[in-house]
C-alpha cells in the first residue's frame, strides 16, 4: 500500500521495513538470521535496526498512517488488548526488561489497538501500541495513591483517544471494543463524541431502574452460543469450553450482532467440528433423561471428545473422569466380588441371555478338556447384545463402571453408523467351572486363562484371548468361583469381557459420580 500523498520524507527504511515485516510472516520466526535467509540477512536486519532513523515510535507512524489511509469511509470496530513478552529463562544478557505479571520473571508489555472493517470482517491494520516496562517492586507507588493517569489502566483511555483521532477523518464510525480489565469508570467517562463503547463486563454495576447489571442480563435474550478450544499455554491439552453471547440492544446498536464471532485456524476447527460432535451427543442424552422423568442425578456422565480436548478445567470437577478407546482390545471389570443382590442380578441376566442363544462347541475345540472347551453364537444383533446383556449387567467398581459405560458409548455409535452390527458370543468354559483369585477388594488378578506351549514351540491352546473375531465385537462369558487365601468365598459369578476391533475406535469420557446406585 502507498503512503498518503503530501508526505515527503526518506522511504527507504520504510521499504526495508516492509522486507523485514514479510520475510517474518512467510518463515513465521523473529529470529533474524532465519527470517533473514542466512547470515547476509541477519546482518541487513540488524543495520536496519541499529539506524537512528528506526525506532517503535516510526515504525508504527508508518503503519498508523496507512491504516487511516485504508480506513477511508468503512465502520471501523478497533479493538484493543494487552499482551507481555516474557523472557523467563532468557533474560541474562538483556537489557531494559522489568518484572512480567508474576512479578518475577523478565519481559516488557504491549497493548496493541487493531482496525477491523465492521463489514467486511477484515483486518485494516495497527492504530495505536504502548510498549512499556514495569519499574521494580520496590520503587512503586501504591495503587491507593495513583492517579487514574498514573495508572497502566490509563493505557485502555489512551488507545481509545488514539483511535478516536487517527480515525476522525476517515472512518464513518467508530466503535472501540476492551476486555473486563476496560470496565472502569474513568473510561467510560471519556468515550469521545460519536464513538461507541463495547465492554466484557467486569463489575456487577447498578442499574439506573433500579437492581445490578448482572442479574438484568440474565433476562436478556440470547444472541447465541458459541462453543470454543481454549489452547493450551504450551505443550498439553486444551479445554473444551463454552462463551454465550446475550445482551440487550437499543435501537441502531442492534447492528452489533454480527459481531458476536469466532475466527478459528484449521486445527481449531477441527477440534471445533469434534467438540460439537460430542455436544450433540451430551444433548441427546439430557434430553432422554428429561424425557424419562429420572432425576439429573442418575444420568451417568460419558460422551465421545476429540482426545486433543478436556472435558473441563480440573480446578472446576468434583470427580475424576476417565478418558479410553477401546481398539483391539478387551474390556472386563477388574472387581468381580459384588454383594449378593448384584451376584443375583448377574446370574439372572446371564442365564435369561445364555437360554435365547443357538450356542455351539467351537469345531476347533471338541476334542479338548472341558476347561477348554467354549461354546460360540456367531452373527448376533450387536444391538440385541447390548440390550438383553451388556445394558443390564451390573458391575460395582467405580473404574469398572466409568470403562463399561466408556464400552458401550462406543458400541452405540457402531450402531448409529450401522445399525446392523453384528456380534460374537464365547460362553467360556461352561461344563467346568474356572476358579480365580482376588484380593481383598475383590479385584481378579487375571481374568484369561493363558496360552499352553507345545515343545515344539507352538501351541496346544491360544489363550482364553484369543477367542474373538478379529473385525467384529465378541463377547466372553465367564462362570467364576472366587477364591481368598486359597479358600472360595463365592461360587457362580458371571463376568462378561468385551472385544472391541479398531474399526469402531472412537475417544471417550466417561465420569463416575459418588452418589450414584451402580
Amino acid at each position: 500500500m502507498s503512503d498518503p500523498p503530501g508526505l515527503k520524507r526518506d522511504v527507504r527504511p520504510d521499504r526495508r521495513a516492509d522486507v523485514i515485516t514479510g520475510q517474518i510472516v512467510v518463515t513465521g520466526s523473529l529470529v533474524p538470521r532465519r527470517f533473514g535467509g542466512g547470515r547476509k540477512g541477519e546482518l541487513a536486519a540488524g543495520r536496519f535496526l541499529d539506524s537512528p532513523k528506526v525506532t517503535p515510535e516510526a515504525i508504527l507512524d508508518i503503519h498508523v498512517m496507512r491504516t487511516a489511509a485504508a480506513a477511508q469511509g468503512r465502520r471501523i470496530v478497533a479493538i484493543q488488548d494487552t499482551t507481555e513478552v516474557n523472557f523467563s529463562g532468557r533474560d541474562r544478557s538483556r537489557r531494559g526488561l522489568g518484572p512480567g505479571a508474576d512479578g518475577k520473571a523478565k519481559g516488557f508489555f504491549i497493548h496493541a489497538t487493531v482496525a477491523v472493517d465492521a463489514d467486511s470482517e477484515q483486518l485494516v491494520g495497527v492504530l495505536d501500541a504502548q510498549i512499556w516496562t514495569r519499574p521494580p517492586a520496590g520503587r512503586r507507588k501504591r495503587r491507593q495513591a495513583c492517579t487514574v493517569e498514573e495508572k497502566e489502566t490509563m493505557r485502555w483511555i489512551t488507545a481509545m483517544k488514539q483511535a478516536h483521532l487517527r480515525l476522525l477523518r476517515a472512518a464513518t464510525k467508530r466503535i472501540h471494543i476492551t476486555d473486563r480489565e476496560g470496565d472502569f469508570y474513568p473510561l467510560l467517562a471519556r468515550v469521545p463524541e460519536g464513538d461507541d463503547l463495547v465492554i466484557r463486563a467486569r463489575h456487577n454495576r447498578k442499574m439506573p431502574a433500579g437492581g445490578r447489571l448482572f442479574d438484568a442480563a440474565d433476562a436478556w435474550p440470547d444472541l447465541g452460543v458459541s462453543e470454543i478450544v481454549v489452547p493450551p499455554r504450551g505443550p498439553g491439552m486444551g479445554n473444551a469450553d463454552t462463551v454465550q453471547q446475550r445482551g440487550r440492544f437499543f435501537g441502531y446498536k442492534r447492528q452489533y450482532l454480527g459481531f458476536c464471532r469466532i475466527y478459528l485456524e484449521q486445527d481449531a476447527l477441527n477440534a471445533f467440528e469434534d467438540y460439537m460432535a460430542h455436544e450433540e451427543d451430551m444433548r441427546r442424552q439430557l434430553q432422554d433423561v428429561q424425557y424419562s422423568g429420572r432425576p439429573l442425578s442418575e444420568w451417568k456422565r460419558r460422551f465421545v471428545l476429540s482426545p486433543d480436548l478436556q472435558a473441563c478445567r480440573r480446578n472446576v470437577i468434583e470427580y475424576d473422569y476417565v478418558r479410553g478407546n477401546y481398539a483391539d482390545r478387551w474390556f472386563y471389570p477388574a472387581i468381580a466380588e459384588a454383594p449378593t443382590e448384584v451376584l443375583d442380578a448377574n446370574r439372572a441376566t446371564t442365564a435369561q441371555f445364555l437360554a435365547g442363544l443357538e450356542l455351539a462347541v467351537d469345531p476347533d475345540l471338541a476334542d479338548r478338556e472341558p476347561a477348554q472347551r467354549h461354546r460360540v453364537c456367531r452373527d448376533l444383533s450387536l444391538a440385541q447384545v447390548i440390550e438383553n446383556l451388556i445394558v443390564p449387567f451390573r458391575v460395582t467398581g467405580a473404574g469398572d463402571t466409568s470403562h463399561l459405560i466408556g464400552v458401550m458409548l462406543q458400541l452405540s455409535k457402531a450402531l448409529e453408523d450401522n445399525g446392523d452390527e453384528r456380534c460374537t458370543v464365547y460362553q467360556v468354559s461352561p461344563d467346568f467351572p474356572r476358579s480365580r483369585a482376588i484380593d481383598a477388594n475383590g479385584k481378579i488378578n487375571e481374568l484369561f486363562q493363558g496360552a499352553t506351549r507345545l515343545a515344539s514351540g507352538g501351541y496346544s491352546y491360544p489363550g482364553d484371548s484369543a477367542f474373538r473375531d478379529d473385525d467384529t465385537v465378541t463377547v466372553q462369558i465367564h462362570t467364576l468361583k472366587l477364591r481368598r487365601d486359597d479358600a472360595v468365598v463365592v461360587e457362580n459369578v458371571p463376568v462378561i469381557a468385551i472385544w472391541v476391533p479398531r474399526r469402531l475406535e472412537v475417544d471417550w469420557v466417561a465420569q463416575h459420580q459418588h452418589t450414584q446406585d451402580d
